[in-house]
């Protein structure tokens, strides 16, 4: 059986980007561990550096394009969708997309993550390394 997940991106006015929806290992050891790593794998800039040797987010779009190179490789497993509503509930995102785990990444790179079944947050500083 497949953990799947919804990851939200929202822009500097609390606005999504995207929904993207992993159909396996979406708990947070999976797709949390995933996602905290790529985030601390680059920093946020404001205009592209050429001298320098680390991974640049040139802005909350560019950064969201290179989370999606970075965990789509082929057909399946990773999908997108426009974001058509923010529901008040987490829980819903399991009644509409089969969601277990909700992630929200904001224009800070901050990661939060919910259970869709609870509604409940999950603490990430206990779960992720």
């Amino acid at each position: 059986m497949s953990t799947r997940s919804i990851t939200v991106v929202k822009d500097e006015n609390g606005r999504k980007i995207i929904e993207m929806y992993r159909q396996m290992d979406g708990y947070p050891t999976g797709m949390g561990q995933d996602l905290k790593s790529f985030i601390n794998s680059g920093k946020m800039v404001n205009g592209i550096s050429r001298d320098e040797d680390y991974k640049q987010f040139n802005g909350i779009e560019c950064f969201t394009a290179q989370l999606i190179a970075d965990q789509k490789d082929g057909s399946g497993g990773i999908y997108l969708y426009a974001p058509k509503t923010d529901f008040k509930s987490k829980k819903r995102y399991s009644e509409v997309y089969g969601a277990e785990y909700y992630y929200e990444i904001d224009v800070e790179l901050n990661l939060r993550c919910w259970d869709t079944y609870s509604g409940e947050e999950i603490d990430l500083t206990e779960e992720l390394t």
